[in-house]
């Protein structure tokens, strides 16, 4: 069965249709199983360090949004982005 590829563009058509529909999920395939093994190995891998760097980002920028509505200066959770009025931005990232 040929992978689903919804999300992922071919832009200028940079891989070829064949590599697509036929080498692609092999690869793919190949790196989710050593993935998988360096997890149960007590890893970590990159598939889930990226996992918790979006939920990290989804909360800064729900606390963020939060903020702007309330026009409160500071975040009752964990994490906090601290936006000072001049043009210079300063982040805190804390958990």
């Amino acid at each position: 069965m040929p992978i689903e590829l919804a999300g992922i563009s071919n832009v200028n058509e940079f891989y070829s249709e064949h590599y697509l529909q036929t080498v692609f999920e092999g690869d793919v395939q190949e790196l989710r199983t050593r993935w998988r093994a360096e997890e149960k190995a007590g890893g970590n891998p990159a598939d889930r360090q990226l996992e918790k760097a979006g939920a990290r980002w989804r909360r800064l920028v729900s606390d963020y949004k939060a903020n702007a509505m309330t026009g409160s200066g500071s975040s009752s959770s964990a994490s906090s982005l601290t936006v000072s009025s001049t043009p210079s931005v300063t982040s805190a990232i804390s958990d």
